[in-house]
């Protein structure tokens, strides 16, 4: 689920980016960290050789 967050922010991200809206950059990148930070936990976890 985090997986598919992180593309639609960072899809949204983009076009906030090509578009030079500043609000939607600052609001798809306050999604995007958090969810990118729990997924790479996630997937630490899971890919442990432990």
């Amino acid at each position: 689920m985090a997986m598919w967050g992180m593309w639609i922010a960072g899809g949204a991200m983009a076009l906030a980016a090509i578009f030079d809206h500043v609000a939607g950059m600052v609001a798809a990148t306050t999604v995007l960290f958090p969810l990118l930070i729990a997924w790479t936990a996630w997937m630490g976890r899971r890919w442990s050789p432990t």
